[in-house]
């Protein structure tokens, strides 16, 4: 009687793991997976880099999108990593300063949880401005809402790794 008993799920998780990395030897391809598996079990979506699971899965219940879809936007714009890119974009959801200021967003883009909350915000703007559809959005955020042509590339990318 004074054993614990283990949630189903994490039991799961914890045999998916164990597998995976015993059958291919813990090789990169097994550390991509997990996150699928724990997709798979949970239903929720884990941590990228600084962006902890809360934030994936908290933004995308905000904006009523898959946590698949944040969770892979935030991979490709920065791997969750405070990052300036060669373009000027800045934070873990890559903000240039003029869409930070556009935007009205509040913080610094610095900190993980303003720059998400800003995150949330501009993605439901632009769901709004392309009539709730989900790829024009995707495809505004990465090259602005008069260029969605421009942004296509990239928002087919992120849907076909959110799957």
């Amino acid at each position: 009687m004074g054993k614990k008993k283990r949630s189903s799920a994490s039991f799961l998780v914890f045999i998916a793991i164990t597998g995976i990395l015993g059958v291919t030897g813990g090789g990169a391809v097994a550390v991509k997976a997990v996150p699928a598996i724990i997709h798979a079990i949970t239903g929720s979506c884990p941590a990228v880099g600084l962006v902890s699971s809360g934030l994936i899965n908290g933004s995308a219940s905000a904006i009523g999108i898959s946590c698949k879809v944040v969770q892979q936007q935030i991979t490709y714009e920065s791997d969750g990593q405070q990052e300036t890119s060669p373009a000027g974009a800045q934070g873990v959801a890559q903000f240039m300063p003029g869409t930070w200021k556009g935007t009205g967003c509040a913080g610094s883009v610095w900190n993980v949880t303003d720059a998400m909350t800003c995150y949330v915000k501009l993605m439901k703007q632009d769901l709004r401005t392309e009539g709730g559809n989900l790829r024009y959005a995707l495809a505004a955020y990465n090259a602005g809402t008069g260029n969605i042509p421009a942004g296509l590339g990239y928002a087919d990318h992120i849907l076909s790794l959110a799957g």
